[in-house]
C-alpha cells in the first residue's frame, strides 16, 4: 500500500455530487449484469462515515481499510451501520470513476460487494490527496 502523507484537497460540493452519483450509476450498471437490484445512495450514515474515511487516507497518504489501529468494524459499529455490510476502498492516479470501477471489477473480494444481492444501499466517499485521489464505498 502507498503512503504519501499529504494534505487532503477539498472537493466541492457540486464535484462530489457528481462523482458520487457517477460512481453509483457505474456500480448499479454492473449490479445489472448479474440482476442484483440497484443501489440506493444514502447520504448519512453512510456516505459520512465513506466520507471521513476517504478524507483519512488522503491526509495520510494511505489506501487502507483501517483508520491507523481502528479496523473496518470498529469504524461501522461506531457510525450505527449494522450487518449486512462491506467496504470498498481504491486509489486511483486520476478523478475518474471508470478507473476506480475497473479496478474494483478486477479484484474479487471488492467485485464480490458490488455485486452482493443483499446490498441495496451505498456510501460514496472521495478525497484528493497530493498524489492520489482516494475512493470509499460502504454498502448496506
Amino acid at each position: 500500500m502507498a503512503s504519501h502523507a499529504s494534505t487532503a484537497i477539498g472537493i466541492s460540493g457540486s464535484v462530489y455530487e457528481m462523482l458520487a452519483k457517477s460512481l453509483v450509476a457505474a456500480l448499479n450498471a454492473e449490479r445489472l449484469k448479474t440482476s442484483a437490484v440497484p443501489l440506493t445512495w444514502v447520504l448519512h450514515p453512510l456516505s459520512k462515515a465513506a466520507l471521513q474515511h476517504a478524507r483519512w487516507m488522503a491526509q495520510n497518504g494511505q489506501c487502507s481499510h483501517g483508520i491507523g489501529t481502528t479496523e473496518f468494524t470498529t469504524r461501522m459499529n461506531t457510525s450505527n451501520i449494522t450487518h449486512p455490510r462491506g467496504e470498498n476502498v481504491a486509489s486511483t492516479v486520476h478523478t475518474q470513476v471508470h478507473e476506480v470501477v475497473v479496478q474494483w471489477m478486477g479484484s474479487q473480494g471488492h467485485h464480490d460487494n458490488i455485486i452482493r444481492p443483499d446490498f441495496t444501499q451505498i456510501g460514496v466517499g472521495v478525497a484528493v490527496g497530493s498524489f492520489f485521489t482516494y475512493w470509499c464505498t460502504i454498502f448496506h
